[in-house]
């Protein structure tokens, strides 16, 4: 579409006002792994399915030099 929105694949939605974390995804990351970077001073377990629904569903490929979310403070 010209302007990419939430029926884009894989577009990163800005998500204005939400306060939160960004990182950028390395070659070897998975959930875990860019969860914990985001949270690092909390368990990553409960936080896992926040962070799949704010970075494309749970069939998404996060692929290096991507950024993630993850509305923690």
């Amino acid at each position: 579409p010209p302007e990419p929105g939430f029926t884009a694949a894989d577009h990163p939605i800005r998500l204005a006002g939400l306060a939160g974390r960004v990182t950028v995804v390395v070659p070897g990351d998975d959930r875990r792994t860019l969860v914990q970077r985001l949270a690092a001073d909390r368990d990553w377990t409960p936080l896992v399915a926040r962070f799949v629904a704010l970075n494309g569903g749970e069939h998404r490929t996060f692929l290096p030099g991507e950024r993630v979310f993850l509305d923690v403070t």
